[in-house]
């Protein structure tokens, strides 16, 4: 009973559920984060952290109680559905975003048209903002 109230087993419990969960978690967000909003992938994340950490428990813990289970499985639902209304919000930004990033490449390579004029003061040209909003080349 007393290895899991000391400090040891604290900082046992925090490294063997938050901190990879969180590395993990961040690596893997980290390209969507200009397709969707953030604040969807934080809070999804940290709910997702929150069950991880309560399953954690629940497993080395020893914590077998009814409001564990309640925690775990409300925490995976609250995730469940912050992660996927960011998913939505990405499926349906991508397709205009690289429709996009297709016209500036096509801008970029096809050059200026005769007669047409420079970008106004303040704007940028194809090139900049292409390389601004992060597109890829497209094929």
């Amino acid at each position: 009973m007393g290895a899991e109230h000391t400090r040891e087993g604290k900082w046992r419990r925090i490294s063997g559920g938050l901190i990879p969960v969180g590395i993990i978690g961040a690596y893997f967000a980290t390209p969507s984060l200009r397709f969707c909003n953030p604040l969807l992938l934080l809070l999804g994340g940290v709910f997702l952290g929150f069950a991880a950490e309560a399953g954690f428990e629940r497993l080395v813990g020893n914590v077998k109680t009814r409001l564990n289970a309640i925690q775990v499985w409300g925490f995976i639902l609250l995730a469940a559905c912050f992660l996927g209304a960011a998913c939505r919000e990405i499926f349906q930004r991508e397709p205009r975003w690289d429709a996009k990033c297709a016209a500036l490449q096509a801008d970029m390579l096809n050059g200026r048209a005769a007669g047409s004029s420079a970008p106004g003061r303040g704007q940028a040209t194809p090139s900049e903002a292409f390389q601004a909003l992060g597109c890829r080349p497209q094929l």
